[in-house]
């Protein structure tokens, strides 16, 4: 009997349909692993699906959890000594180069404003406080638009498999090119975080659910906003309106969460916005609002001052630890593909361009699909580069394998993506680690090695030895060196990304790549040499001219 299922056998499975995910075709299995295809979401390759037992890290007995303070990116705030010797760095570029006009340059800032704007720069290169779109408690001022939904989505009549791919849909259609889940690995978090901005270094811990008893006579605040929400129905907009209002203007705003609205934004919305929006309006308010609104209602409650659910509730502490409640075992990691022409420009101000463009979609997409699963009841953590290791977590999620460069290898877009993740307590179903041929074929090829300028990639084998600090140890990994890598960012004045370009795994769709898919699979040491050849004959990697990028009329966000 065939290993295959039909589409429609597989749509049947879970009732996928409706949500339009990928197809995946089951075609056999072998050892440890299932073998699927699917020509959308793996570019091509057959891969091989870890099962449940299989492993897939190795850890040394000293392992702990790294120190976000370490990172290259946190150092250029701390570290005198490591800032001297970068600076002694010679730059091998000049200005109007290809690539490094003003042209180039203004396109990187644009590039990067989502990402650098009010904070959100944490989905960057920054390691530190959730803040901006990327936010704890993101400030959403519009008014919710039709009826408005109290408490947690209920979602009974649907299975796991089936709410896991609504998410997976929305992150999507938010601007995902990949998503995967996996459980919460604690390895994988930072044992704290660095604000170079605030020049503040705290701990990430996950902390206990612990459910506070309120005094007698007193009520929490979700408690409180149904018999608030009940007195406002019975009110028209203008009086909805004109009572939230009053309540804003006599409230010291220093005292109110960011995400409250300002009394000037409420007096801009339309009466119409309030009428039918009781629950909405309710939702939105601040505790300190909440017992203020209660008492000009002439309610007769005392609405307590300690929130009895907070302890399930991402926070900061006062000592500034970022507090993550054990129930948020669950990540949502998200792949975001990057322009192919401006990463074969690499390294120039356009590679730049390209990242930042990355970074700024990391923001919006994360921050929205937080967003969206709040909106669900559940609680969510948008996080860019900061709060934990994104690479284990995407490899753990079944998005690619770690290659020789330290980066996450893609299938169908090898390692040209960015990567973000979405800390939630939302119940979904896992993705399976994958395999297809990074590890057998890294072993042969040597290209990022031999091509990167300062030398920071090792051509050595896996080691749970690290270079410096700015790197973890005690994982089995092939081990960079960070700070050779900061030294080339430096020389080249805008980053690098010359391990991106010249990866056989970065390719547009062609024959060479269409025989690569086939013969990785056949894990030969020799078939990977002789792909290497192949590649270099084809003149995938070289730098391409400056004018190929402005020239191109390739879009990733526009479909053929």
């Amino acid at each position: 009997m065939s290993n295959r299922i039909s589409r429609r056998d597989f749509l049947k499975l879970g009732s996928l349909a409706a949500f339009s995910l990928p197809l995946t075709t089951i075609v056999g299995e072998t050892g440890n692993y299932s073998l699927l295809e699917s020509k959308e979401k793996y570019g091509g390759f057959t891969i091989k699906t870890l099962k449940d037992d299989a492993p897939l890290f190795e850890f040394g007995l000293n392992y702990t959890r790294f120190d976000a303070t370490n990172a290259i990116l946190s150092r250029v705030w701390w570290d005198d000594e490591f800032n001297e010797k970068a600076d002694a760095t010679e730059t091998v570029y000049e200005k109007n180069d290809p690539g490094y006009t003003q042209v180039d340059k203004a396109l990187s800032a644009g590039a990067a404003y989502v990402a650098m704007y009010e904070g959100t720069d944490s989905s960057i290169g920054y390691l530190g406080l959730h803040k901006g779109l990327m936010g704890l408690d993101p400030k959403v001022n519009a008014p919710g638009q039709g009826p408005s939904f109290d408490g947690r989505w209920e979602h009974d009549h649907l299975t796991s498999e089936e709410v896991t791919a609504i998410v997976k849909k929305a992150s999507l259609f938010l601007g995902a090119s990949m998503v995967g889940v996996t459980d919460m690995n604690e390895k994988w978090l930072y044992s704290h975080y660095y604000d170079g901005f605030s020049q503040t270094r705290a701990p990430i811990k996950v902390t206990k659910v612990e459910k506070v008893e309120l005094p007698e006579g007193q009520v929490s605040p979700e408690d409180a906003k149904p018999l608030i929400k009940s007195e406002l129905e019975k009110m028209d907009g203008q009086e909805v309106k004109d009572l939230l209002i009053d309540v804003l203007e006599n409230i010291d705003p220093s005292l109110l969460p960011s995400n409250a609205p300002s009394p000037s934004f409420v007096k801009a919305v339309p009466v119409s916005k309030f009428e039918g929006q009781a629950g909405q309006l309710v939702s939105n308010l601040p505790k300190l609002a909440l017992g203020v609104i209660a008492e000009k209602l002439g309610l007769d409650i005392e609405i307590a001052e300690v929130d009895p659910g907070e302890s399930a509730k991402p926070r900061y502490l006062e000592d500034g630890t970022l507090a993550i409640p054990e129930t948020m075992n669950k990540v949502i990691v998200l792949a975001f593909e990057e322009d192919y022409d401006g990463i074969e420009s690499a390294p120039t101000h356009l590679t730049v361009a390209i990242t930042q463009d990355g970074y700024s979609k990391m923001a919006v997409t994360g921050g929205s699909l937080a967003q969206f699963i709040r909106k669900l009841g559940y609680n969510a953590i948008p996080c860019g580069n900061n709060t934990g290791a994104s690479v284990p977590m995407a490899i753990e999620a079944g998005l690619g394998e770690n290659g020789r460069s330290g980066m996450l290898i893609t299938p169908k877009y090898g390692p040209r993506v960015r990567i973000a993740k979405v800390i939630t307590d939302m119940p979904l179903e896992n993705d399976k680690p994958i395999k297809f041929g990074v590890e057998e074929f890294c072993k042969s090829c040597m290209k990022c090695a031999e091509l990167c300028p300062s030398q920071a990639i090792s051509y050595e084998d896996k080691t749970m030895e690290s270079a410096n600090i700015s790197s973890n140890s005690d994982v089995l990994k092939w081990s960079s060196n960070p700070e050779k890598c900061w030294e080339s960012w430096i020389a080249n004045g805008s980053g690098c990304g010359i391990c991106i370009r010249v990866c056989p795994f970065n390719k547009p769709e062609s024959w060479l790549h269409d025989v690569t898919r086939i013969m990785i699979g056949a894990e030969s040491g020799s078939i990977g040499s002789l792909l290497v050849n192949l590649d270099d004959a084809g003149g995938y990697g070289k730098k391409e001219p400056n004018m190929v990028f402005w020239e191109s009329d390739n879009f990733i966000h526009i479909k053929d």
